[in-house]
């Protein structure tokens, strides 16, 4: 078994993906591991897609998942409703919001005005 090491991916599933599957993560034969050193999202415009992904691995216990502090931002705004203010924030300016709209499958639009339900959306993701 080999273990593959990434960081900061950040929602960008498209290189991931390309990336892991030119250093083999993918190839048949002995499963890999991969470990994923925190920040898995905010920026990108793929989290669903990065979500997907994960979640497969970590069913087929091919993921060891280590949290960064966008994880830590998600969970605050998730859990403090009255911080997700998407405009001039800390969520807005690190992804976390947008992230959220993007897991939430509401349109931009309609997250904005009913942030509660952006957040109970993604909590069930």
């Amino acid at each position: 078994m080999k273990y593959y090491v990434v960081a900061d991916t950040h929602g960008f599933y498209t290189p991931l993906r390309a990336a892991l599957s030119e250093a083999g993560f993918f190839e048949e034969g002995e499963p890999h591991k991969l470990v994923l050193c925190g920040d898995m999202m905010d920026r990108g415009g793929e989290a669903c897609r990065m979500q997907e992904l994960m979640m497969e691995l970590l069913s087929q216990e091919r993921l060891i998942y280590i949290r960064g502090n966008h994880e830590d931002l998600m969970e605050a705004m998730l859990y403090d409703v009255a911080c997700m203010r998407p405009v001039d924030g800390i969520h807005e300016r690190n992804g976390t919001w947008d992230t959220a709209v993007q897991l939430s499958g509401l349109p931009a639009e309609i997250a904005v005005r009913f942030p509660q339900e952006v957040a109970a959306r993604v909590r069930k993701t």
